[in-house]
């Protein structure tokens, strides 16, 4: 009998990558927050995919004047896809 892996035994290196990523809808895949955060800080949210459920839209100096905390928030919450 298989049993598809649990969340819960996940080590602590696998918890990170996963809650450190974020959902990439131009190549389908997970990307590391760190470049997120880069796109952020060079080009505001113009430009981003990826896929969110809360409208998040700012520019670069927006960004860069955030305090950190609600740097996180919002990285967590991203922008949505342009139509």
């Amino acid at each position: 009998m298989h049993k598809r892996p649990c969340l819960l035994q996940m080590d602590a290196m696998g918890l990170a990558r996963l809650f450190e990523s974020y959902y990439d809808t131009k190549s389908n895949s997970a990307r590391p927050i760190e470049s997120l955060v880069a796109h952020f800080e060079e080009h505001g949210s113009e430009g981003i995919h990826a896929y969110t459920h809360t409208p998040c839209s700012f520019s670069r100096e927006e960004w860069l004047c955030l305090i950190p905390h609600k740097k996180k928030r919002c990285a967590h919450e991203l922008p949505p896809l342009p139509t």
